[in-house]
């Protein structure tokens, strides 16, 4: 799923190449929000991810100024990935 993001975001068309940084920016502010602060209560941890997702933003937005499409695509991405997290925890948990 990431390497596809990463080729939309490097090839992908107009405004999908936001969305490519988005999926990548929303699994890491996710895992901070969810896994790390939320979960585990791991704030050293938590803060260093959220660093790391909005690094990414601003990181891969430079390139052809997306900033405006990241920022649109983080809206639907960022719930996408909590969801996902919090599912992937209930597994994790169904599997002890």
């Amino acid at each position: 799923m990431f390497g596809a993001a990463g080729r939309l975001w490097w090839r992908g068309p107009g405004r999908l190449r936001g969305l490519g940084a988005a999926v990548l920016a929303a699994a890491f502010l996710a895992e901070a929000a969810v896994s790390y602060g939320w979960r585990l209560h791991y704030a050293s941890s938590a803060i260093l991810f959220a660093a790391l997702g909005l690094a990414v933003v601003v990181l891969l937005g430079f390139r052809g100024r997306q900033y405006p499409h990241v920022g649109r695509w983080l809206l639907a991405t960022i719930p996408a990935a909590v969801v996902a997290e919090l599912a992937l925890g209930l597994v994790y948990a169904q599997s002890f």
